[in-house]
């Protein structure tokens, strides 16, 4: 705890069922196909030198999986990414309580999201996008697919910036604002889930069948 940067090197690392709380850059990703799930990101915080990255992605993170966890609360620049995020996949996972500046997956500066799949995710209490692809005027960022997510009381626009078209569908909004236009995007009128202010995120009821994406 109270720390402020926890370095991740290596090749084809797993990291696992681990808790992190009250840190700058929980994880710093440089190498390709880290592995992490299962895990619990709380409370980042923010300064002039760490802007509280939670998942930081240096130079050289490609292939990355980020699946089965839960991020909250958190600050600064992104929850995941900041430099260059390419060929991640990032789903069934929770993001709750987000008040970062570029969004809950997001570049700063000339980098970019590439490439990258964000698949059944919740997002709860968001102020910001989920994909914040690239900053206005970079025009790197293409390939990137955003589907079968509930968005729940959060901001839920996905701003192009200039890069490419993100492939966005089948997606779920509950009290949520600047919704998208999708083809088959459902808008809940009735609160999706059990008990959220007390940490329960089950679905109360289904919601339409998502798409079928197979095995990635």
């Amino acid at each position: 705890n109270t720390a402020q940067q926890g370095i991740g090197g290596g090749f084809d690392v797993v990291l696992r069922s681990i808790y992190v709380d009250n840190c700058q850059n929980s994880i710093k990703v440089g190498k390709p196909n880290f592995l992490i799930e299962n895990s619990y990101f709380d409370r980042a915080w923010s300064s002039p030198t760490h802007h509280g990255e939670q998942i930081n992605s240096a130079y050289g993170a490609e292939g990355v999986v980020f699946r089965n966890n839960i991020i909250a609360q958190c600050v600064g620049t992104t929850c995941i990414g900041n430099y260059p995020v390419l060929n991640w996949s990032i789903y069934n996972n929770i993001f709750m309580n987000v008040s970062t500046g570029n969004g809950i997956i997001g570049a700063s500066g000339s980098d970019a999201i590439t490439n990258t799949k964000i698949y059944g995710n919740t997002i709860i209490n968001s102020k910001k996008w989920l994909l914040y692809q690239q900053n206005p005027g970079a025009q790197v960022s293409s390939g990137n697919i955003v589907k079968n997510n509930i968005f729940y009381n959060s901001e839920a626009g996905l701003p192009a910036n200039g890069g490419g078209v993100i492939d966005h569908d089948y997606n779920a909004y509950f009290n949520s604002t600047n919704v998208p236009t999708e083809a088959h995007s459902q808008i809940l009128t009735s609160d999706p889930l059990v008990n959220p202010s007390q940490g329960d995120y089950h679905l109360k009821f289904a919601t339409d069948s998502g798409l079928n994406l197979g095995a990635f």
